[in-house]
């Protein structure tokens, strides 16, 4: 080629329409490589936070390994926070609920699995955490003050306990089948008769005062709504003294006749088929020596009461399993 046709032809590479040509091709150049760059970062951005998320959990679980609860629970919370959505982010809440009953902090325990219940109600181990949600209102405690007042107590808060029959009672309603079933029914028939003992208290509170419609009114709230619980024979009784007290012989009777018939052993039916005199079963009076004392000093003795065709003992907690571990 000669030197002029040389010249030409760089004059024309160099003409500004060939020049803006080859201009786009580099910045097309340059923004693939840019995007390849930034493909690449996001990828390896991803592969560290899988990798660091799966070192969280993995590190909860040897937490949970050596009962270390309160370890556990704080590694399963910062997955929440900064993997919300992550692989692990369900795993963690359901394990937590586990972790947080097993550290006995029942309120955390409530609220976390009310918020699983919530966000996963298709989750295949829902009954595990209505059972767990019921156990932590059946345990927690109300009140610093229920721990200076015996158990059943006229003054003492079952609101709580309240609250877990009615989710032991949802457990049972929504998986009849499941192996927490039958431990939820025994549960709720304690819970019955500790809620039926109440009402006996405070029946017997208004009989103390001679106030006999009130006594009679909580008396057959306890026939009519805790039948079959161990109160039930005491508010029989109390019907008894009540009508009796207020001059209806005829209807303290027909009270009498349907103690007899479903408690032939209650313990106050006397030989001749009557029924012991009224006898107080709760002095409403404050025991300072046992208050100061935190409850260890001249304990009362507890109400008295029969156990008359009805189970309805303490249940005995079932083992409860540790939600299955995530595999990687």
């Amino acid at each position: 080629m000669t030197f002029a046709k040389k010249l030409t032809h760089a004059r024309d590479y160099l003409s500004p329409f060939n020049v803006k040509i080859h201009m786009k091709g580099f910045v097309f150049l340059g923004i693939g490589i840019l995007c390849l760059s930034l493909f690449s970062s996001c990828a390896n951005k991803k592969k560290d936070e899988a990798e660091s998320e799966r070192a969280l959990y993995e590190e909860a679980e040897k937490y949970m390994d050596r009962s270390q609860y309160d370890l556990a629970i704080e590694s399963f919370r910062k997955i929440e926070l900064r993997y919300p959505f992550g692989r692990y982010a369900e795993q963690a809440q359901l394990e937590s609920i586990y972790a947080y009953y097993r550290n006995l902090e029942y309120a955390a325990t409530n609220v976390s699995a009310g918020r699983f219940i919530r966000q996963y109600p298709e989750h295949p181990n829902l009954d595990y955490v209505y059972y767990l949600k019921a156990l932590s209102n059946y345990h927690v405690d109300s009140g610093w003050v229920n721990r200076f007042i015996e158990k059943g107590s006229v003054h003492r808060d079952l609101s709580a306990a309240k609250e877990a029959f009615r989710d032991f009672e949802e457990l049972i309603q929504l998986y009849p089948e499941s192996d927490y079933a039958a431990d939820a029914q025994q549960h709720m028939l304690y819970i019955k008769d500790l809620v039926a003992q109440q009402e006996i208290e405070v029946a017997n509170y208004y009989m103390q005062r001679s106030a006999y419609i009130a006594a009679l009114n909580r008396a057959k709230s306890v026939v009519e709504n805790y039948p079959g619980t161990h109160a039930s024979a005491d508010a029989l009784a109390l019907q008894v003294h009540a009508y009796h007290e207020m001059g209806m012989d005829e209807l303290a009777n027909d009270s009498l006749r349907v103690l007899k018939h479903n408690f032939p052993k209650y313990e106050k039916l006397l030989p001749d088929g009557g029924l012991a005199p009224y006898d107080k079963l709760y002095e409403d009076k404050v025991n300072w020596l046992n208050f100061i004392s935190f409850g260890y000093l001249n304990k009362k003795e507890s109400i008295k009461t029969v156990n008359v065709d009805s189970d309805a003992e303490n249940p005995s907690q079932i083992d409860i399993p540790r939600p299955e571990k995530q595999t990687p």
